[in-house]
């Protein structure tokens, strides 16, 4: 494959997988990019599907699979500016543009998790939440907690911690909610990670004592995806 993709794109992409893994298997064909992966804890899954129209322009033959060290990439990122040649095949990656060029090899198919199953889940609620807001809140949670409690109760949406009534922080999103009440408790630590990538509006879908999902487009409306992230008190069936 070789392609021309916007800077921003690109490190857009690899900010979002790198908070779930520093691995992924790239499925690449003439009709679409896509990956899935799980974190090394399986706590939390990414999935992304990526229109091959957010290239510039693009050759791409067969379908094939690269496995790319993520983590590498991005602390190389900060070099490139507007626009990145991008060359993939069986064996290499490579990134250039007029003053710097990237290369490495593809990690070895052998030594790269499998793509994932992705959980078939019936989650009962769902809400339209604004990344920005329920950022800071987040950040503020962070400082003196490390469990979030998320739940959609007819008309709201809200995170707190559920240990003490006296002792919460309280955000509340009224926009699209779904009629069923849901409550699950996770890490902060994941919902934070997931969030921190993301911009505008997402749609977080959530069942009692089950994953959430936290649905959203990226790179300029070419690209389709969403995090699942496991509740700390789970039945073994929920693990990701």
């Amino acid at each position: 494959m070789k392609a021309v993709i916007k800077a921003e794109y690109l490190k857009e992409l690899i900010n979002i997988t790198y908070a779930c893994s520093n691995e992924i298997r790239l499925n690449i064909s003439k009709k679409k990019l896509s990956f899935s992966v799980v974190d090394i804890a399986n706590v939390m899954l990414i999935h992304m599907d990526i229109k091959p129209s957010v290239f510039e322009t693009k050759e791409i033959g067969e379908s094939f699979e690269a496995c790319i060290d993520v983590a590498k990439i991005r602390s190389f990122m900060g070099v490139f500016k507007g626009f990145i040649n991008l060359e993939i095949d069986e064996s290499n990656i490579v990134l250039s543009n007029l003053k710097y060029k990237y290369s490495a090899a593809l990690l070895k198919s052998e030594g790269v998790k499998k793509s994932p199953n992705v959980p078939d889940i019936e989650f009962k609620s769902k809400c339209i939440v604004k990344v920005s807001d329920f950022r800071m809140f987040l950040r503020a949670y962070k400082k003196e907690f490390d469990k979030i409690y998320m739940g959609v109760d007819n008309v709201f949406f809200e995170a707190r911690n559920g240990k003490s009534e006296l002792n919460k922080l309280i955000y509340t999103e009224s926009v699209g909610v779904s009629q069923e009440s849901a409550i699950s408790c996770f890490s902060a630590e994941y919902i934070i990670d997931a969030f921190s990538t993301l911009n505008g509006d997402v749609e977080v879908e959530l069942g009692t004592n089950r994953p959430c999902k936290i649905s959203f487009d990226a790179l300029g409306g070419y690209a389709k995806g969403f995090f699942m992230v496991a509740p700390i008190w789970r039945k073994s069936k929920y693990a990701l």
